[in-house]
This record gives structure tokens, C-alpha cells and sequence, in this order.
């Protein structure tokens, strides 16, 4: 893993991310993936790794994500962090990248559905997911579409999803009551009843 202070120094702020530009003289960058109030992902790629995310946000904001990311660092379901780095008030996180979410799929798909036995796959394996995440004191509070993945390797069966973004992630031994900037910053239609109406976070929230 890649630490703070080696390589390149590359400040996104002052430089700009750019198609073709090699962060920490290691992680070239091939494109971009899209951008939310987080931050933004591009797809990345080294000599070593192939097929990358790297997120790119504000440090005080990244705290919930490598929280999350460490803890579940066991599970085959949750991104492996390959690098990280702070530089200026922005950190970034080179992670395992799917080849897209459920949301793309779906609406690939001419009848913007998904057949029964695709569904009931997938759903197996997000509530296997969130058992473990459970298991390990971790709500991830933004449950939808689009951040489930599917991974690059489909022949991987015992988990050929991703669950990403962790960023409203929180311990569950330490939940609180939403805050009203938590609320908006969530897709409405995805949030459960205690978002919505700020109750503490319980294993409920990702049901």
C-alpha cells in the first residue's frame, strides 16, 4: 500500500485530474467514473493492478469509508484498499473496482428488469453481504442500485458482487440520530424509515 509522502507529488486541487496522468508515479489514470457529493472515482490502473477505483475526497469526509473498508477487510463482498494518500485537505483511495453497478445493468436490459432467478442470486448474496457487515458492527446506510457491483470476474460465485461506498457508513455500537445534512444528502427513494425521519441507525437501515 502505497503511503502519505511517497512517489509523485500530485495535487488534484492546484492540477486537475486528467485522462493520461500517472499519480505517485504509479497509478495511471484511464478515465472517469462519475462524481457525488462525496467526491469523484476515476478508473485506474499499475503495473501491478489492473481494473482500479480511485476516489477522491475531502479528508474530513473520508473518515466513515477507511473506517469501514479496514474493518471489513476480510470480507470478499467489500472493496480491498490498494492505496491511500492525503495530500492538501483531500484523500485519496485506490480500491477493487466492479465493471458496473446494478442500476447500469438493469437498465441495459431491454425490459429494464432482471430475471427472477438473476434477482434472487443477487439478492442471496447482498444479504450474505450485509450479514457480514452486521457481523462486524457496520451499518452502511445507503443501500441501492448503485452501489452494489458486479466484479470483473463472474466465475467468482462465492461472491460475484461488490458492496461499495461506505461513506455514511457508521459503527453500529455508536449510532446516533440522523442529522438533517445526512437526509439530504441521500437518495430519498432508497432511504428506510429511520433515515428519513432521523431515527438512530440500526441494522434496519439496509433493509
Amino acid at each position: 500500500m502505497s503511503n502519505e509522502g511517497d512517489g509523485m507529488e500530485y495535487d488534484p486541487e492546484l492540477d486537475g485530474i486528467e485522462v493520461g496522468c500517472v499519480l505517485r508515479g504509479e497509478w495511471l489514470v484511464i478515465g472517469k467514473l462519475g462524481e457525488g457529493a462525496f467526491g469523484e472515482v476515476w478508473r485506474v490502473e499499475s503495473k501491478e493492478f489492473k481494473h482500479r477505483a480511485m476516489k477522491i475526497v475531502k479528508t474530513k469526509e473520508s473518515h466513515n469509508e477507511i473506517w469501514a473498508l479496514k474493518k471489513l477487510v476480510k470480507s470478499r463482498y467489500v472493496p480491498t484498499i490498494h492505496a491511500q494518500w492525503q495530500f492538501g485537505n483531500q484523500t485519496t483511495l485506490v480500491m477493487s473496482l466492479g465493471i458496473g453497478d446494478l442500476k447500469h445493468y438493469r437498465e441495459a436490459n431491454g425490459s429494464g428488469e432482471f430475471k427472477p432467478r438473476t434477482s434472487m442470486i443477487v439478492t442471496w448474496h447482498v444479504l450474505h453481504a450485509l450479514q457480514y457487515l452486521h457481523s462486524q458492527g457496520v451499518v452502511h446506510r445507503d443501500m441501492k442500485e448503485d452501489n452494489i457491483c458486479i466484479k470483473y470476474r463472474p466465475s467468482d460465485r462465492i461472491a460475484p458482487i461488490l458492496l461499495i461506498d461506505y461513506g455514511h457508513s457508521e459503527d453500529i455500537s455508536k449510532a446516533r440520530e440522523v442529522k438533517e445534512e445526512d437526509r439530504t444528502l441521500r437518495s430519498s427513494c432508497y432511504s428506510s424509515p429511520h433515515m428519513t425521519e432521523g431515527k438512530q441507525s440500526t441494522k434496519g437501515c439496509d433493509l
